[in-house]
């Protein structure tokens, strides 16, 4: 059993022949041991003495190099070996594009080079993506868009003849993303999707891909996938299984008790928080932010105008974080919370800095908030609070139009970049009731317009009631009851010592 002996050593190993082991392992995951010798599969040792799956990337015939990886799962150790800049730069079985005798055939892309293995005996038109799924959408025009997709821009010119590519990514939410930008970046008009089998042993659950389908269904499961393929809707009216399935956004918990029932958060959605000032709105997202971090492994930028970040948000973030009660924690020093403390605000909090002579408006928000998207990879935007943005409304525009649009935009913004913005906007002065005391603020009485209640996903109140010394934290607005939660409120004592929330149990 040989294979091909033109890769580049690159410091590593050079693949050798497939051992029995990979060729059971192979066989176990449907794909023939007869193609994959053919077409050139390796092996390489790993630490240890394991053994790992070389595939080659071929450009006109010829090994430029390897993505090493096990079988079982390509998140365990996966690296690769041969010439640097090439690889990941294209796609894998690439020179099925070159072969003329299939230029009649629909071009098949799958996520992961062992789908593509799976059907080539029978689909030898199919390629896969070098890098799998990216978690969230990258959009055209962002700069790491090329990087990302630069497969497809090497392949451009032999992609151009293709009148018919099926796209077949996995049924999860990454792979749902992939088929969006792969499909706005190979023309809607000329992709189709694919929908997987219900598992045999589980109708309730669908195949994730297509090397499960086939272990299950075999052949005749992977030949109704891709002749039963949908072709991309481009706009009209359509029917809803004619409907691409879209990547469903993950709900995430705060850990806040009974909160938890009223408010989730997800990537894409905007949400508002207001509150008669001093009341705790911003102490009360520094809490709901800091256990995002820790609950949800996320990453935070906060635009914030009335709070320095280098003495208030240092200082709240650091009371907080130095105060946690997890498994994280258990058992250290003061010394080494205190560095995990500061390792954590570095490496999870971004911070969005008006320069003394810079216009904070809107336009110089969302340029800065790009820049913590596309440069720190963070998942929550904080914009605390609104009413400090240095506002430009054109003197056409009423205040309410105004701040429609500029909702419009934020929106815009939090889908695009696929990630979750929450904006902390004051309400205007409210009169006082007879008995000396204030009423609880709602989302209609954030100053100047209606919209923040109508365009919000999830609308929070903050409201300190001080005559029971409990602070209400009031879910007023959820879009997707069955998703997020239900709109409701929650009891909370704020502990000044740990900048905590903690749901309030009465005691009757």
């Amino acid at each position: 059993m040989q294979i091909a002996t033109d890769a580049t050593k690159n410091g590593k190993s050079h693949p050798k022949e497939l051992s029995q082991t990979i060729i059971r392992q192979l066989e176990e995951r449907g794909i023939d041991t007869e193609m994959a010798v053919k077409f050139g599969l390796g092996l390489i040792k790993g630490h240890g003495g394991s053994e790992k799956l070389a595939l080659p990337f071929k450009i006109n015939n010829q090994t430029s190099s390897w993505k090493v990886r096990s079988v079982a799962s390509s998140n365990d150790g996966m690296f690769w070996i041969g010439k640097e800049d090439v690889r990941g730069k294209h796609f894998f079985n690439e020179d099925c594009l070159r072969d003329e005798s299939l230029k009649d055939y629909p071009l098949i892309i799958t996520e992961g080079e062992l789908d593509c293995l799976t059907i080539l005996p029978w689909y030898p038109k199919c390629v896969s993506v070098p890098n799998g799924a990216n978690t969230k959408s990258i959009p055209i025009e962002d700069e790491r868009s090329y990087s990302a997709f630069e497969y497809l821009n090497n392949a451009i010119d032999i992609l151009k003849p293709v009148k018919e590519i099926i796209i077949a990514t996995d049924g999860d939410r990454a792979g749902r993303v992939l088929l969006e930008d792969l499909a706005l970046r190979l023309g809607k008009p000329r992709c189709r999707w694919v929908m997987y089998p219900f598992k045999k042993s589980d109708q309730s659950e669908r195949c994730k891909d297509l090397n499960e389908s086939f272990k299950e269904w075999g052949y005749n499961g992977i030949q109704n996938i891709i002749e039963k393929a949908k072709w991309y809707p481009i706009s009209g009216v359509y029917t809803i299984d004619e409907l691409p399935p879209l990547p469903e956004p993950e709900v995430y918990r705060a850990g806040m008790g009974g909160l938890d029932k009223h408010l989730g958060i997800r990537l894409g959605d905007f949400s508002v928080v207001t509150g008669i000032p001093s009341h705790g709105k911003s102490t009360f997202v520094n809490d709901l932010m800091c256990r995002m971090i820790i609950n949800n492994d996320m990453k935070i930028a906060f635009a914030s105008f009335e709070q320095p970040p280098q003495k208030d948000h240092k200082r709240n973030l650091t009371r907080w974080m130095m105060q946690r009660q997890d498994g994280g924690v258990n058992g250290l020093s003061t010394s080494q919370k205190t560095e995990l403390t500061e390792r954590t605000l570095r490496e999870k909090i971004v911070f969005i800095v008006k320069e003394e002579d810079e216009t904070a408006d809107l336009d110089w928000l969302l340029e800065k908030m790009s820049a913590c998207v596309i440069q720190h990879d963070v998942d929550i935007i904080v914009i605390d609070p609104y009413n400090e943005i240095d506002h430009k409304r054109d003197f056409r525009q009423t205040t309410t139009d105004y701040i429609g649009d500029s909702i419009k935009k934020i929106k815009r913004f939090a889908t695009r970049y696929d990630v979750h913005v929450m904006v902390v906007a004051h309400p205007t002065k409210l009169s006082e009731r007879a008995d000396g005391t204030l009423p609880i603020p709602t989302l209609y009485s954030i100053e100047d317009s209606r919209h923040w209640y109508n365009k919000c996903d999830v609308g929070i109140v903050v409201h300190r009631i001080s005559s029971e010394s409990f602070s209400l934290i009031r879910v007023v607005k959820s879009r997707y009851h069955d998703i997020l939660g239900t709109p409701g409120e929650v009891r909370c004592n704020f502990d000044k010592d740990t900048g905590r929330y903690n749901e309030r149990f009465e005691v009757y």
